[in-house]
């Protein structure tokens, strides 16, 4: 890359800044940024902030990281820098030298490339994420904006677009996806987490049930009403899930009493 001035993407530098200049009077987000990468992984750069993009070029960042891949890797996102990795340590160096932090990228997937476009504001500006998250509607608008006056730039810029060796394919392995198992499990603890709201005498009243004991002998075995007991049968059916009492007996039938009165809360 030649030095400050002497590539296109540098000399466009003040156009950008022009058309950037909203963004900075209005919202205090003094670093706009734009990357289109084509299908055979050229690119071009469009920028507000020439000191950093030489730094940037001459560490050659361009090279590092998932975004610099092929266009057909990326969907469209709306990402805060703040939430991303950042395994070299870009965003903390762009904060630190060039006061550039509390980020935005917005991507947007054509069929022939890929453009992503970069805001940034001063370090101290940190509510700027407030607007991002309560406001996507106005980065958005903007990018339209950008696309729909700089079409002249971007022609100018793709004469001289940088070529980089195309990355090897991303290799992606799909997991395997048990969703009926997962249902049926979900399903199964569900019913099982039900016994957990069972309380004191529905269990008593449970074991007796599942030992095929009717109303009127358990109400005398606890001195209650046969009313009563079938109120708790009734309790006890619709909390493990029974269409009626057959399937509630046999369902008990196939518990052990000490996991009933492992369950039971009074």
């Amino acid at each position: 890359m030649n030095r400050i001035n002497d590539h296109i993407f540098f000399k466009l530098s003040n156009e950008i800044c022009t058309l950037s200049a909203p963004l900075n009077l209005h919202l205090k987000i003094h670093y706009f940024a734009f990357k289109r990468t084509y299908n055979d992984c050229s690119k071009i750069y469009l920028f507000n902030h020439p000191s950093y993009y030489q730094h940037w070029f001459d560490k050659q960042y361009y090279l590092l990281g998932n975004k610099e891949g092929r266009p057909n890797y990326y969907e469209n996102g709306y990402d805060l820098w703040d939430c991303l990795p950042d395994p070299h340590k870009l965003y903390d160096e762009g904060a630190k030298y060039f006061d550039i932090a509390h980020g935005l990228t917005i991507t947007r997937k054509h069929e022939e490339y890929c453009d992503f476009f970069f805001f940034a504001t001063h370090v101290v500006n940190s509510h700027i994420r407030q607007l991002y998250f309560e406001r996507r509607d106005i980065f958005e608008k903007y990018c339209d904006y950008f696309i729909s006056t700089s079409n002249d730039l971007i022609k100018q810029a793709e004469k001289s677009k940088i070529i980089l060796p195309l990355p090897e394919p991303m290799k992606s392995i799909k997991p395997i996806l048990k969703i009926n198992e997962f249902l049926k499990e979900i399903q199964l603890l569900e019913k099982n987490e039900l016994h957990y709201h069972l309380t004191k005498r529905e269990i008593e009243c449970a074991n007796l049930l599942a030992e095929g004991r009717s109303y009127k002998e358990i109400a005398r075995a606890y001195g209650l009403s046969p009313r009563t007991v079938e109120e708790h049968s009734y309790n006890i059916r619709s909390k493990l899930g029974c269409k009626n009492k057959s399937e509630l007996i046999a369902l008990l039938s196939k518990k052990r009493m000490s996991e009933w009165l492992i369950c039971s809360r009074c």
